[in-house]
Protein backbone atom coordinates (compact mmCIF):
# COMPACT_ATOMS: atom_id res chain seq x y z
CA UNK A 1 0.00 0.00 0.00
CA UNK A 2 1.55 3.28 -1.04
CA UNK A 3 1.96 6.14 1.37
CA UNK A 4 -0.51 8.41 -0.44
CA UNK A 5 -3.08 5.65 -0.48
CA UNK A 6 -2.53 5.08 3.21
CA UNK A 7 -3.06 8.78 3.87
CA UNK A 8 -6.24 8.62 1.81
CA UNK A 9 -7.62 5.95 4.08
CA UNK A 10 -6.82 8.03 7.14
CA UNK A 11 -8.48 11.14 5.72
CA UNK A 12 -11.57 9.22 4.67
CA UNK A 13 -12.05 7.36 7.90
CA UNK A 14 -11.38 10.12 10.42
CA UNK A 15 -14.35 11.48 12.36
CA UNK A 16 -15.91 14.43 10.60
CA UNK A 17 -15.41 13.01 7.12
CA UNK A 18 -17.74 10.43 5.60
CA UNK A 19 -17.48 8.18 8.68
CA UNK A 20 -19.22 7.12 10.83
CA UNK A 21 -21.63 5.38 8.52
CA UNK A 22 -24.47 3.91 10.58
CA UNK A 23 -24.82 0.11 10.56
CA UNK A 24 -28.30 0.47 9.05
CA UNK A 25 -26.68 1.83 5.88
CA UNK A 26 -24.38 -1.16 5.49
CA UNK A 27 -26.05 -2.45 2.31
CA UNK A 28 -25.49 0.90 0.54
CA UNK A 29 -21.78 0.68 1.19
CA UNK A 30 -21.17 -2.98 0.46
CA UNK A 31 -18.97 -2.26 -2.57
CA UNK A 32 -16.91 0.24 -0.58
CA UNK A 33 -16.53 -2.29 2.23
CA UNK A 34 -15.44 -4.99 -0.17
CA UNK A 35 -12.79 -2.73 -1.70
CA UNK A 36 -11.43 -1.59 1.66
CA UNK A 37 -11.44 -5.11 3.07
CA UNK A 38 -9.55 -6.36 0.00
CA UNK A 39 -6.98 -3.57 0.44
CA UNK A 40 -6.43 -4.58 4.07
CA UNK A 41 -6.16 -8.26 3.13
CA UNK A 42 -3.34 -7.35 0.75
CA UNK A 43 -1.31 -6.12 3.71
CA UNK A 44 -1.00 -9.79 4.61
CA UNK A 45 -0.93 -11.83 7.77
CA UNK A 46 1.72 -11.18 10.39
CA UNK A 47 3.14 -13.43 13.11
CA UNK A 48 0.34 -12.94 15.61
CA UNK A 49 -3.22 -11.69 15.68
CA UNK A 50 -2.25 -8.63 17.74
CA UNK A 51 0.43 -7.54 15.25
CA UNK A 52 -1.91 -8.11 12.32
CA UNK A 53 -4.60 -5.94 13.91
CA UNK A 54 -2.06 -3.20 14.64
CA UNK A 55 -0.79 -3.27 11.06
CA UNK A 56 -4.37 -3.12 9.76
CA UNK A 57 -5.46 -0.32 12.12
CA UNK A 58 -2.51 1.98 11.42
CA UNK A 59 -3.56 2.79 7.82
CA UNK A 60 -7.23 3.05 8.82
CA UNK A 61 -7.11 5.58 11.64
CA UNK A 62 -4.66 8.11 12.93
CA UNK A 63 -3.90 7.94 16.64
CA UNK A 64 -5.62 11.29 17.08
CA UNK A 65 -8.81 9.90 15.56
CA UNK A 66 -8.46 6.69 17.58
CA UNK A 67 -8.44 8.70 20.81
CA UNK A 68 -12.01 9.78 20.05
CA UNK A 69 -13.28 6.19 20.26
CA UNK A 70 -13.64 3.38 22.72
CA UNK A 71 -14.82 -0.01 21.58
CA UNK A 72 -18.20 0.14 23.31
CA UNK A 73 -18.49 3.93 23.50
CA UNK A 74 -18.36 5.77 26.79
CA UNK A 75 -21.54 7.73 27.45
CA UNK A 76 -21.38 11.09 25.73
CA UNK A 77 -17.58 11.37 25.95
CA UNK A 78 -16.42 8.92 23.30
CA UNK A 79 -17.91 7.28 20.23
CA UNK A 80 -18.41 3.52 19.90
CA UNK A 81 -15.99 1.95 17.44
CA UNK A 82 -18.01 -1.27 17.23
CA UNK A 83 -20.84 0.60 15.49
CA UNK A 84 -18.65 1.87 12.66
CA UNK A 85 -18.49 0.44 9.20
CA UNK A 86 -14.72 0.57 9.68
CA UNK A 87 -15.03 -2.10 12.38
CA UNK A 88 -16.89 -4.43 10.01
CA UNK A 89 -14.27 -3.93 7.30
CA UNK A 90 -11.44 -4.55 9.77
CA UNK A 91 -13.16 -7.57 11.31
CA UNK A 92 -13.75 -9.17 7.89
CA UNK A 93 -10.14 -8.62 6.85
CA UNK A 94 -8.75 -10.04 10.10
CA UNK A 95 -11.01 -13.08 10.15
CA UNK A 96 -10.05 -13.90 6.55
CA UNK A 97 -6.47 -14.36 7.78
CA UNK A 98 -7.44 -15.97 11.11
CA UNK A 99 -10.68 -17.90 10.50
CA UNK A 100 -10.44 -19.86 13.75
CA UNK A 101 -10.14 -16.77 15.98
CA UNK A 102 -13.11 -15.85 18.11
CA UNK A 103 -14.82 -12.48 17.78
CA UNK A 104 -14.02 -11.77 21.43
CA UNK A 105 -10.30 -12.21 20.82
CA UNK A 106 -10.33 -9.93 17.76
CA UNK A 107 -12.31 -7.32 19.72
CA UNK A 108 -9.82 -7.56 22.60
CA UNK A 109 -6.91 -6.53 20.37
CA UNK A 110 -8.91 -3.73 18.73
CA UNK A 111 -9.76 -2.44 22.22
CA UNK A 112 -6.07 -2.59 23.08
CA UNK A 113 -5.13 -0.57 19.98
CA UNK A 114 -7.76 2.07 20.80
CA UNK A 115 -6.55 2.25 24.41
CA UNK A 116 -2.93 2.77 23.33
CA UNK A 117 -3.72 5.64 20.92
CA UNK A 118 -2.91 8.37 23.43
CA UNK A 119 0.53 7.01 24.32
CA UNK A 120 1.30 6.27 20.66
CA UNK A 121 0.35 9.85 19.72
CA UNK A 122 2.59 11.23 22.47
CA UNK A 123 5.49 9.05 21.29
CA UNK A 124 5.01 10.24 17.72
CA UNK A 125 5.03 13.87 18.85
CA UNK A 126 8.20 13.33 20.91
CA UNK A 127 9.97 11.82 17.89
CA UNK A 128 9.15 14.81 15.70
Amino acid sequence: MSSSRSEGYKRYLEPGSEEPIPPSSWFRYKKLCTQQSAALKQLGQYYTLSITIKKFMDPLLTYEAGMKYTFQGRGQKKLAFKNLLTFRVLFNAVTSHYPSETAANVEKWIKDWLTQCKSQQERALNKA
